[in-house]
């Protein structure tokens, strides 16, 4: 079962609809009944912002549910219905392409102080731009202090 709003809107709906759609198409071949596209006055779909869709695939009161559940090819079917229902409706994600960053380091100092004294010739040498990172490197051994 599938639930929005009662006051949701038509591109909600609409949206509700194919990812439903989706799903039941997923679940058909494991003879789960389709409980219906629904509307309810939750919490999670009242105070979302933009459209809200709650799917309810199957539950595990239900021993035959829960059996399909543990399948992981049963997972991996549904989670591939609901990606697509939404795919359809939203558009293919968006994909981060790494760029090239070019840094220059000088110098690296396990005591913040020398850090601080050479950036300070940096900046006497004309480069105003330097500055310090400070960053955690695991596996580092230094004598304790």
């Amino acid at each position: 079962e599938s639930f929005v709003h009662p006051t949701a809107g038509e591109v909600t709906r609409r949206y509700r609809d194919v990812i439903h759609g989706r799903v039941m198409e997923a679940l058909k071949p494991y003879g789960i009944r389709n409980r219906g596209k629904k509307t309810a006055n939750f919490y999670v779909l009242r105070e979302t912002k933009g459209p809200a869709i709650l799917l309810e695939s199957l539950f595990l009161d239900n021993p035959r549910e829960r059996e399909l559940l543990v399948s992981g090819s049963f997972r991996t079917d549904l989670a591939e219905a609901i990606v697509s229902g939404v795919q359809e409706v939203l558009g293919p994600p968006l994909v981060s392409r790494p760029r090239e960053l070019h840094t220059v380091q000088v110098g690296a100092f396990w005591n913040r102080s020398g850090a601080e004294a050479y950036l300070a010739r940096a900046r006497e040498q004309g480069f105003k731009d330097a500055f310090i990172v400070t960053r955690t490197v695991p596996g580092a051994y230094f004598p304790l202090e």
